[in-house]
């Protein structure tokens, strides 16, 4: 059986019904607890004393990690993609060198 979330409460205010599939933006959740922070590592973190904030510090940080988040995620998309790179690379010659070592033995029995 599928674990099940337990019930809203009825009359719970800015309570949303979605369905499976169903698509909503996260601007009420976002404007609550600020932007999601991409770690180097690629994790995801919040800032912990959004709430406190000013709204021009919530501005001036949002712009940052803005511009942050998106220079992480391109680091990060690089990293991966030269791995699957270097992955393939190694891939080939493993097969390369099977392949050599297949006509060896063939050589060997003639």
């Amino acid at each position: 059986s599928v674990p099940q979330l337990p019930s809203i409460p009825d009359g719970a205010e800015g309570v949303q019904e979605l369905k499976m599939g169903d698509k909503v933006k996260l601007d009420a959740f976002a404007s609550t607890y600020g932007p999601a922070i991409v770690a180097e590592d690629g994790t995801l973190r919040r800032i912990d004393n959004w709430a406190e904030m000013s709204p021009r510090e919530q501005e001036v940080a949002w712009r940052r990690l803005v511009k942050r988040n998106e220079e992480r995620k391109a680091k990060l998309k690089a990293a991966q993609e030269a791995s699957e790179v270097a992955a393939a690379a190694a891939a080939a010659a493993a097969e390369e060198e099977e392949e050599k070592g297949d006509v060896q033995g063939e050589v060997e029995e003639l």
